[in-house]
């Protein structure tokens, strides 16, 4: 998948990243850190963390007036893609998508030399992993990246509330992009609030409606959450769009 992430981001003319080579086997792709970033590299890095088992697109979500950009991702097995480990290493959060072989992590700076390696260290352990991506968390593919999460936070809620893996078929997912500043406490609650207010999430699976209204009712909300039951052919919903949570947030 390392590979496949490096030539789309090639065969996209993305001039927004840089290759570090840290070792042979291992790259370190900085996609916005000195690097500018964009629309194209963060839209491949979500394509990637997926691994292509969906589709990646770009939206508008109206509030007050303003036309926010969305992150729209379809998933084709939710299960297999976008549940992220995370891991807290001196102040970096870094992400090992599941099923693929790089991380992501969010720095102020490029890191020196002995904190790149404990972070290749993390990224390699358990695994092949070959390329860690490296954003700021105030630049458009982190606020893109954040954005794109609303499936794999709501589908870690339906998990440990009851549905099973083999239960849920298909997914979809949008969350406006949280407007981008430089200041890290203001990107932190808007991406955050971006998420929690106004994501809208919906997964189609074979539970009968009991047993999904069950898990609704324990799951913490993000958003709007829509549970579509292929067994019952019922729709269930927990929670809404909050605007004007997400304008005293996003717009103040």
């Amino acid at each position: 998948m390392s590979t496949i992430l490096l030539k789309a981001l090639e065969q996209s003319h993305c001039q927004g990243f840089n290759v570090i080579h840290f070792a042979q086997d291992f790259k370190v792709l900085d996609m916005g850190v000195e690097a500018q970033g964009g629309w194209s590299a963060g839209k491949v890095l979500v394509e990637a963390g997926i691994e292509g088992l969906g589709y990646v697109n770009y939206g508008e979500f109206y509030l007050n007036g303003f036309a926010l950009p969305t992150v729209d991702v379809y998933y084709d097995n939710p299960t297999l893609t976008g549940l992220p480990l995370t891991c807290q290493l001196e102040g970096q959060v870094l992400f090992t998508f599941k099923n693929s072989n790089f991380s992501y992590a969010e720095v102020n700076q490029l890191p020196d030399k002995d904190l790149l390696e404990k972070m290749v260290e993390f990224a390699q352990a358990g695994g092949q992993q070959s390329f860690l991506v490296i954003t700021k968390p105030t630049c458009l593919v982190a606020a893109v990246y954040s954005a794109a999460r609303a499936v794999p936070l709501v589908l870690e809620e339906l998990l440990g509330n009851g549905l099973k893996r083999e239960e849920i078929m298909w997914a979809w997912g949008t969350s406006p992009l949280p407007p981008i500043t430089d200041d890290l406490n203001v990107m932190a609650i808007r991406k955050s609030a971006a998420l929690q207010y106004g994501a809208v999430t919906s997964f189609w699976v074979r539970a009968e409606e009991w047993r999904i209204r069950e898990t609704l009712d324990k799951a913490v909300p993000y958003g709007e959450i829509r549970i579509h039951s292929l067994s019952d052919a019922k729709t269930l919903v927990k929670g809404s769009v909050d605007k004007a949570r997400l304008r005293e947030l996003l717009l103040s």
